[in-house]
């Protein structure tokens, strides 16, 4: 599984994304159809759809931290948990990406 899948999977699981054209659109900046392209073509994502989608996490858990309740939940906590992970996958494949020698 890639990290695009991965992630929407996650961010579908978390309710976080309704369906492929939200998360092409809101998570990676791109298209509506941009998502279902490159599963179609078995394509690699763009370094701009990767630095959207990290971004995004960052706010996502960002205003995750803001909830008075967040320490008192252990779904926001096991939430923000899972995309801490996504966040840092997706780190690693822009600098997989970004840094090829």
């Amino acid at each position: 599984m890639n990290i695009l899948e991965n992630a929407y999977i996650t961010l579908c699981d978390h309710q976080l994304s309704q369906n492929q054209y939200d998360y092409s659109r809101r998570w990676l900046g791109m298209s509506r159809s941009y998502y279902s392209s490159l599963k179609a073509t078995n394509g690699e994502p763009s370094i701009q759809a990767l630095s959207k989608l990290f971004l995004r996490l960052e706010d996502e858990i960002e205003a995750n931290r803001s909830i008075r309740s967040f320490a008192f939940s252990p779904s926001l906590r096991a939430r923000q948990s899972t995309l801490n992970a996504l966040r840092e996958s997706v780190l690693e494949s822009l600098r997989r990406n970004c840094c090829v020698e």
